[in-house]
């Protein structure tokens, strides 16, 4: 689990989160998109959306068969990545994880605990 956050951190998180935060936050507070930092977050995002891809695999979880916080760490930022106009593409390529995503977001503490964004 430890190792699995890690990656998300060091690799996922940051480029990730660069487009839902330029797409989604920046022009529901009047601002305009970095489009060079979004075009530069995509290949990073897409990449390692391939490696968690494959590291999840059939297991229930990231972790195995229980929900850790691993999966916890991945699931706000996967659930606002699809909300952008480029999420649906990325996530097109990852049959693993778009299967994992409807299991974990269907769960009542995931429904009743995503924010909204304002």
């Amino acid at each position: 689990m430890s190792q699995l956050i890690s990656i998300l951190i060091s690799y996922f998180y940051r480029p990730a989160i660069d487009i839902v935060l330029q797409r989604l936050v920046v022009p529901s507070r009047g601002g305009s998109p970095d489009e060079a930092l979004i075009t530069e977050s995509i290949p990073k995002t897409a990449k390692t959306l391939a490696v968690l891809d494959e590291a999840l695999g059939d297991q229930a979880f990231f972790v195995g068969d229980a929900l850790t916080l691993a999966d916890l760490f991945v699931l706000p930022v996967l659930t606002y990545l699809k909300l952008t106009p480029e999420g649906p593409d990325l996530l097109a390529k990852t049959a693993n994880i778009t299967r994992w995503q409807a299991v974990v977001e269907a769960r009542r503490s995931a429904t009743e605990t995503v924010p909204p964004l304002e």
